[in-house]
């Protein structure tokens, strides 16, 4: 893969229809990125942010079903066969 994005593979460059196949393009990919996989991470201290909420309590905590705000018990408009929660 070159710096512009662009995958350099025998088997595209060599593209003819109607004989070349996304089988064997993908085969070939597979094999060309086993050896040398394009993408890759960077190490960096500089700027390390975490990519979530470290505090807990600005979180809302989930409710339990059926103790919904109020005290009502589950949903009030959803009526259970024989009376059964």
């Amino acid at each position: 893969v070159q710096a512009d994005g662009t995958v350099v593979i025998s088997y595209l460059r060599n593209w003819r229809h109607p004989n070349s196949d996304l089988y064997t393009l993908l085969n070939a990919m597979s094999e060309a990125f086993s050896q040398s996989p394009p993408v890759y991470s960077n190490s960096s201290m500089t700027n390390r942010s975490t990519p979530y909420p470290t505090n807990a309590s600005s979180m809302p905590m989930p409710t339990p079903i059926g103790t919904g705000i109020g005290g009502t018990q589950g949903n009030p408009s959803y009526s259970y066969p024989y009376g059964y929660l």
